[in-house]
Order: structure tokens, then C-alpha cells, then sequence
């Protein structure tokens, strides 16, 4: 391993492959060493290019409803660096708006099983890496859908709840390790144009839900802000659940 290697802060980001992901690959490029996941390394085109373009960019492959999947991809990084200083957990699925009352099993499944499981899985995997930082920051993507204190009107028997589930996650983790030099966040990353986010949108605009408090971000203006958001960070405060801009949203 060499020293410039050594000396280059390592960031790990989960669902990479598109919107606010990929931007977070793009803003953070010229930072350090980026260890960049998506499901089907082969397909992610756009992903390669970057990678191809960029040689501290190293593409990965993670399902991360998988734990295997997750620890594969751990054993990758640990091929090349010895830590991770910046965990993102970006990876989630929000593509089902049923309401409670008619919310199907296979739906809770999957949104449980990648918004919740997965981050699990993926904090898991790389919290040894994080131990050997003296940086240790883990931000996990979250929405401002999840919070119960500051409950958002929308109908979604599944996405919702699994957020609401994973912000119980981050609190959990920070209880964990309140007294091992960790910064723990769970990141609202606004109402963002990705395909994931206008589908959302669309879903609103169908049963009148009102959304006009949340401006629409472009993904790319998302991610260069959450990245500012971190950078500016007081380690201090303990776990946080924060928006985009830095302000503190509600849990």
C-alpha cells in the first residue's frame, strides 16, 4: 500500500449507480479514494466511464439486500485501502405509494428489506474499516417521510415506515458507539428530480398531496450539498437527522 494511498481519505458509497449516488461519486471525486457500489457493476455505464476517467474511483458490486453481497464488497475495499473514513448509505427503493390499509406483503418486503436490511447489512460490512479512521462518519440517506415528530402527510404504507424504521437505526447505532469517536446521521436529501424522486411526484400530483413547502432539487444539487452538509459536521453534537442544507430536521 502506498503512502499516497495511506494518506487519501476513503469514501464508501452505496448505490452508486444513479441520481443522488452517482453525483456524490462526481462531487466527490477529486477528494480522495471512492469505493463506488451498484447491483450490476456491467450495466452501470455511466458509473465506468467516471471510474474510467477517474483512477481513485473503484466500482464494486453490492445488492445490498444481500449480507453476503455486502461483505464481498468489504473484502474488495480491503484489497486496496486498510480503512473507510466516509460511509454513505445511499442505497434505497421507494416505488410503491399503497396505502396501509391495502399495502401488499411483497411491497413491505421489499422496501424493508433494502431501506432498512440493507443499510444494516452494508453498516455492518464496513464498520471495521471505520474503526481504523480517525474520521469514523456514517450518513445514511434517509426522508424527511420517515420522521414521526415532523410527520409528512403523504400515503405510503411502506416506503415511509421502513425510513422511519432506519432513523430508529441510526439512533441505535449512535447509543452503540457514543464513546468510540463516531458521527452518525441520518441525511433528508431534499425532494430531488431523480427517477426515483419523480416518480414519487408523479404519485402526489395523482392524490393531491400538497409538496410545495419541499422545493424540488436537481440530484446533482442534492448531493453537493449533503457533501457540504458533512464536511461542516460538529462531531461533537452526537447523531443528528439532517437536511440537505444543514438545517435539522425533525425525528
Amino acid at each position: 500500500m502506498s503512502n499516497s494511498t495511506e494518506n487519501s481519505k476513503v469514501f464508501f458509497i452505496a448505490g452508486a449507480n444513479r441520481g443522488i449516488g452517482f453525483n456524490l461519486v462526481k462531487t466527490l471525486k477529486n477528494d480522495g479514494i471512492i469505493f463506488a457500489t451498484t447491483r450490476n457493476p456491467e450495466a452501470s455505464t455511466e458509473l465506468n466511464e467516471l471510474a474510467k476517467e477517474n483512477k481513485n474511483i473503484h466500482v464494486i458490486k453490492l445488492d445490498v439486500t444481500s449480507k453476503r453481497d455486502a461483505e464481498k464488497a468489504a473484502e474488495e475495499v480491503k484489497k486496496i485501502v486498510d480503512k473507510v473514513d466516509v460511509l454513505y448509505v445511499n442505497a434505497g427503493i421507494a416505488n410503491s405509494y399503497a396505502p396501509i390499509t391495502v399495502v401488499e406483503e411483497d411491497d413491505l418486503d421489499r422496501h424493508f428489506r433494502t431501506n432498512v436490511y440493507g443499510a444494516i447489512f452494508t453498516f455492518q460490512a464496513i464498520y471495521p474499516l471505520l474503526q481504523k479512521s480517525s474520521d469514523k462518519t456514517v450518513v445514511f440517506i434517509s426522508s424527511i417521510a420517515g420522521s414521526v415528530l415532523g410527520f409528512f402527510p403523504m400515503i405510503s404504507g411502506s416506503y415511509g415506515p421502513s425510513k422511519a424504521a432506519l432513523n430508529h437505526v441510526v439512533r441505535q447505532i449512535d447509543l452503540e458507539l457514543n464513546d468510540a469517536g463516531f458521527k452518525v446521521v441520518a441525511m433528508h436529501p431534499g425532494l430531488v428530480s431523480s427517477d426515483m424522486g419523480n416518480y414519487g411526484l408523479e404519485q402526489f400530483k395523482k392524490k393531491n398531496i400538497d409538496v410545495s413547502a419541499f422545493p424540488t432539487i436537481t440530484p446533482e444539487s442534492s448531493a453537493s450539498q449533503i457533501v457540504k452538509t458533512v464536511n461542516a459536521l460538529d462531531k461533537s453534537t452526537g447523531v443528528e437527522f439532517v437536511s440537505y442544507d444543514g438545517s435539522q430536521a425533525p425525528w
